[in-house]
């Protein structure tokens, strides 16, 4: 794989791991590890990596594992957790790659592990100085705390957005050719989230954890169980142009406002803002004036919030 990745959460239940060790990042060229063409190459940026907390499976075991002549990059990311290593530098061929520019990291914090750092590496290769390099902005902190997150370890719904003052913000470089590229959105911060405004959670309306994340709809509004005001809510096709219908079945009569996101939280307008009777009710969406992709539709029926997704092609 050699292609670009940018935003990207992962979150990890700290008693379930795999018996053939379980990292946040593991890349390799080939089973080889020879120099075989393609070579892996995939370039990360705006990663939030949540691994395991308090006393883990014993299967954990890097935050980031890069071995067999890989020439995976990561920027502008946050790997925190109770691994026992952090970023593990696997062989002289990985660390050549490393010292050649081939494999970066950079504007990049580690926070937790126990060995922060680590590499097997035969060839002279120092992973503490490589990592530490004045322009690759690298910070490696002793606790997960460090990063300064709001909840990232709460399964039920982890928060992985920074809070002031966390060594995330204002960390984000986009300086290095490999991705100074036009597919990666220039942002300032490192991690997958910016923790900036209302719209700074990309996972709003669509990821599921213990339940849908709706709880960033809530703004100033008492969220409360959607079944208390509505059932049977449909949205169909899912996948369309010009319009879709939505279906919804009020318990009783309530404010219906109906609102258009894309999935990283841009607002794209509202569809309906109308008391609307109890009983089965059929609305149309007009979408013809969405650009083509991917978007969640925000439903507010009294205090009560959903989302249902949408996706839009010509």
């Amino acid at each position: 794989y050699t292609g670009n990745v940018q935003y990207a959460f992962s979150v990890r239940d700290p008693q379930v791991a795999d018996v053939s060790g379980s990292n946040g990042f593991e890349s390799d060229n080939n089973s080889a590890g020879d120099a075989t063409a393609p070579k892996t190459a995939a370039t990360f940026s705006n990663v939030t990596i949540v691994g395991p907390s308090g006393t883990p499976n014993s299967n954990y075991k890097r935050a980031a594992h890069l071995r067999r002549n890989t020439e995976t990059s990561i920027f502008n990311s946050l790997l925190i957790g109770n691994y026992p290593v952090g970023i593990f530098i696997d062989g002289n061929a990985a660390a050549d790659n490393a010292t050649n520019g081939l494999l970066e990291i950079k504007n990049t914090v580690v926070a937790g592990p126990t060995d922060l750092l680590n590499t097997n590496a035969t060839n002279g290769f120092n992973i503490d100085t490589w990592f530490a390099t004045s322009a690759f902005n690298n910070q490696a902190l002793v606790n997960a705390t460090d990063a300064k997150l709001n909840d990232p370890f709460n399964l039920n719904f982890p928060d992985a957005q920074p809070k002031f003052g966390s060594p995330v913000v204002g960390l984000g470089a986009f300086t290095a050719p490999r991705i100074n590229k036009p597919f990666f959105d220039k942002v300032t911060y490192a991690g997958a989230f910016s923790g900036i405004g209302v719209n700074s959670d990309w996972t709003c309306g669509w990821a599921k954890y213990l339940d849908l994340n709706t709880a960033c709809f809530a703004g100033t509004v008492g969220t409360k169980d959607i079944a208390a005001f509505a059932s049977d809510i449909k949205l169909y096709p899912t996948m369309t142009s010009d319009q879709a219908t939505l279906e919804i079945n009020l318990v009783k009569a309530a404010d219906l406002q109906v609102e258009i996101y894309g999935l990283n939280g841009q607002y794209f307008g509202q569809q309906l803002n109308e008391k609307v009777a109890a009983g089965q009710q059929s609305f149309t969406l007009t979408t013809s004036q969405l650009p083509v992709g991917f978007y969640f539709v925000r439903i507010q029926v009294g205090d009560a919030v959903t989302a249902e997704k949408l996706i839009v092609v010509r």
